[in-house]
C-alpha cells in the first residue's frame, strides 16, 4: 500500500483529496495543527500533530511516506494576518519540498491557485479566444495582487524549480 503524507487534510481541498485517496485504498497520514479539525469520516487517518512551518515537525510527518500532497495553505485576504499567510505559504512549502527531497520521496503533487495563471491575451481578458487557459499561461509577478496571491505564486515558484531540477518528480 501506498503511504501518502497530506498536508492541509482539514480544509476545504485538503478535505477532498482526502476522501479521493482513501477510496482508492491509499494510506493517508496528515501533517495537522489540530486533528480535531478533520472531516467527519476521515477517523481513518494517521495525524501528526505539527506545522508545515517547523521543518522539523514536516521531516517527522514524511518519514516512511511514498507521495506527498501539499495543499496546506493560508488562504486570507487580510494584511493583519500577513506573517501567517507568507510563512505558511513560501517557507511552509519550502519545507515540505526540501524534506521530500532529503527522504528521497518519489513524487509530490503541489497545490497551486488559480491566481498564478494569466487568463488574459495580451493583457486584455479573452473569454472568446477558443483556447482553455492551463498552468503553462503563467501570470507576471507583476499581476500578482495581495499578499495571498504572491505567496502563492512564490511557492509554486519553489516548486516548478525544484521539478525542473529533476527532484523529485512533481505535478
Amino acid at each position: 500500500m501506498t503511504r501518502v503524507l497530506l498536508t492541509g487534510a482539514t480544509g476545504f481541498i485538503g478535505t477532498h483529496v482526502a476522501r479521493a485517496l482513501l477510496s482508492r485504498d491509499y494510506e493517508i497520514r496528515a501533517l495537522v495543527r489540530d486533528p480535531e479539525g478533520l472531516a467527519a469520516g476521515l477517523d481513518s487517518i494517521s495525524t501528526v500533530v505539527g506545522d508545515v512551518r517547523n521543518s522539523a515537525c514536516v521531516d517527522a510527518a514524511v518519514a516512511d511516506c511514498d507521495a506527498i500532497i501539499h495543499t496546506a495553505a493560508v488562504y486570507s485576504f487580510s494584511s493583519r494576518r500577513a506573517e501567517e499567510i507568507f510563512s505558511t505559504n513560501v517557507v511552509g512549502t519550502a519545507n515540505v519540498l526540501r524534506a521530500a527531497a532529503q527522504s528521497g520521496i518519489q513524487r509530490i503533487v503541489y497545490t497551486s491557485t488559480v491566481g498564478t495563471i494569466d487568463f488574459t491575451a495580451d493583457g486584455q481578458a479573452d473569454f472568446n479566444a477558443g483556447r482553455l487557459a492551463t498552468e503553462e499561461d503563467r501570470a507576471s509577478p507583476a499581476s500578482m495582487t495581495g499578499l495571498y496571491k504572491r505567496s502563492k505564486y512564490e511557492s509554486e515558484r519553489l516548486a516548478r524549480r525544484m521539478a525542473a531540477s529533476g527532484e523529485p518528480s512533481s505535478s
